[in-house]
């Protein structure tokens, strides 16, 4: 009986023990899984993190490629661009030299047709004139030369029938010198007379003209100046707001400032040359031609300066772009008019030249014909002597009636030549 209470109690000690022992696992493994739980959390946490670090540098290295990339794509795009644009502006640039060329070829073209078709309206008029001349004269020739046979006939009637008489052979001297001072007086020297009153009026009223068209002209000249003096600050605050645009396009910017260096450089040398020398056509074409080629690369130049983002002054540099324009045609239109000013002076005085050699040439032919007619009037023993005075210009001549009638053909001559000779050197004085 005690031993089965022994052994009872020993199974309930052994019960007992057997449940503490079972709790005391069951804290332990409840501990245990704790811990366990924790540890994993930790663990969990740094894989984590790790995981979040890895794919921050993977995103972070992925983004520096792309950046990298982009960048590169970027800079090969903007590179293609750049190139791109030179070529169209090298082509653009191109084209307008060959317009520009070309307009001043048919510029030129036109003025040498025009002035061609003037030289040859002049000479035709110029040869109808020498023509009608020509016939009149050959007119008046004859009829002088009628004149003078029938007029030597008579001589030699008279001189015949009063040859014995001393009396009566002055009075035929003293006739014969009036027949030729009329015969020196006939219509020849009075239409040389009236062609160098029209030629003298001709040419006042031509050297009239050129001078108020020459007065015109500097009118018009220095109003021009006073415009483009009056545009200059407008232009100067245009040109500070293009520069701030231009940092962006360097390369576009130092263009467009030497080109706008050089056509304010040129267009002082063209306004102080145009001013001092008026001359030298060619070399005066020469700058237009630079000045115009250089106005268009600057307004391609700004167009494209205009056309980038921030481009605000694009307006008003187009007007003041245009009045520069403007400025410069009036002024190559008044070199224009001064030029074609020169052609008529060079066309007049060619005029001039000319008409003298038809005076001479007519003097000449009226010496020819007196020298033709001369001889018949040779006198059989004259022996008297007489003084003439010619009162109109205050030459006085000796005649010596005695030898031959050669003497009063010189005196005619003489008379001839000292008129005209006189009258032209105070022409050319005039001039």
């Amino acid at each position: 009986m005690e031993h089965e209470t022994l052994m009872k109690t020993a199974k309930d000690k052994q019960a007992a023990e057997m449940k503490r022992t079972k709790a005391q696992l069951g804290q332990e493994m409840e501990q245990f899984k704790s811990e366990l739980d924790f540890q994993i959390q930790e663990e969990n946490k740094k894989l984590k993190e790790d995981l979040e670090e890895s794919q921050r540098v993977n995103i972070q290295n992925w983004r520096k490629k792309y950046i990298a990339d982009y960048k590169k794509k970027l800079a090969d795009a903007l590179q293609e661009t750049r190139v791109q644009m030179e070529q169209d502006h090298k082509k653009k640039v191109e084209m307008l030299r060959l317009d520009h060329l070309r307009e001043i070829n048919n510029i030129r073209q036109k003025y040498m047709d025009e002035e061609s078709a003037l030289r040859q309206s002049l000479l035709a008029s110029m040869q109808e004139e020498r023509e009608a001349l020509q016939a009149s004269h050959c007119e008046q020739l004859g009829s002088l030369r009628l004149q003078f046979d029938e007029q030597i006939e008579q001589m030699k009637l008279e001189h015949s029938q009063k040859k014995a008489d001393l009396v009566s052979r002055k009075e035929i001297l003293m006739e014969e010198l009036e027949v030729d001072r009329q015969i020196g007086t006939l219509n020849q020297p009075r239409q040389d007379n009236q062609l160098k009153q029209d030629l003298e009026k001709t040419t006042k009223d031509r050297w009239d003209m050129s001078r108020r068209e020459e007065e015109t002209l500097k009118e018009t000249s220095d109003k021009a100046l006073k415009t483009g003096q009056a545009a200059r600050p407008v232009q100067e605050q245009l040109e500070k707001r293009v520069e701030q645009l231009e940092k962006e396009y360097k390369h576009l910017a130092s263009s467009l400032e030497m080109e706008m260096d050089k056509m304010k450089a040129a267009n002082a040398q063209e306004r102080v040359a145009s001013h001092k020398k008026m001359g030298s056509s060619l070399h005066l074409e020469d700058n237009e031609q630079a000045l115009i080629h250089l106005q268009k690369v600057r307004s391609f130049l700004e167009g494209e300066l205009c056309n980038v983002p921030g481009g605000k002054a694009k307006n008003e540099h187009e007007e003041t772009v245009e009045k520069m324009q403007s400025l410069q045609q009036e002024i190559k239109k008044e070199k224009e008019e001064k030029n074609g000013l020169r052609k008529e002076k060079k066309q007049l005085k060619k005029k001039i030249e000319q008409l003298e050699k038809r005076a001479e040439h007519l003097d000449n032919k009226n010496n020819h014909a007196s020298d033709r007619l001369g001889p018949g009037r040779v006198m059989d023993n004259p022996p008297l002597s007489a003084r003439y005075v010619r009162n109109d210009n205050m030459d006085v001549c000796n005649l010596h009636f005695g030898q031959s009638s050669g003497d009063i053909n010189s005196y005619r001559e003489a008379l001839k030549v000292n008129s005209t000779k006189s009258w032209w050197d105070k022409h050319k004085r005039a001039l």
